[in-house]
This record gives structure tokens, C-alpha cells and sequence, in this order.
């Protein structure tokens, strides 16, 4: 849970980076977490269209 507040302390802090940027500064458990996250919203993103 603490890779999760990470990204959401990234957030808050820095407004003006790109998704892309974030993913750059995360550390490598908290680039495995944030792959799954992204992964599982992208699947759900691609479901709601059908």
C-alpha cells in the first residue's frame, strides 16, 4: 500500500508531470504495482466501450 500513497503523493506534489514522468521516478516494486493498476484500468477502460 505504501507504492500506492507514493503515487498519490506524486500527484499531489507534482501536478504538471506526465503519466510517463511518474512512471520514470518509480522505483522497481513500485513500477510492478503500478503496471498491475494500469493494466487492470486499461482492461476496464476497454470492456465499458464494447
Amino acid at each position: 500500500m505504501e507504492a500506492v500513497a507514493d503515487i498519490a503523493d506524486m500527484h499531489i506534489n507534482v501536478p504538471n508531470l506526465t503519466l510517463e514522468q511518474r512512471e520514470a521516478m518509480l522505483n522497481v516494486d513500485q513500477k510492478r504495482i503500478f503496471d498491475k493498476i494500469k493494466t487492470n484500468l486499461i482492461s476496464q477502460i476497454e470492456h465499458e466501450d464494447i
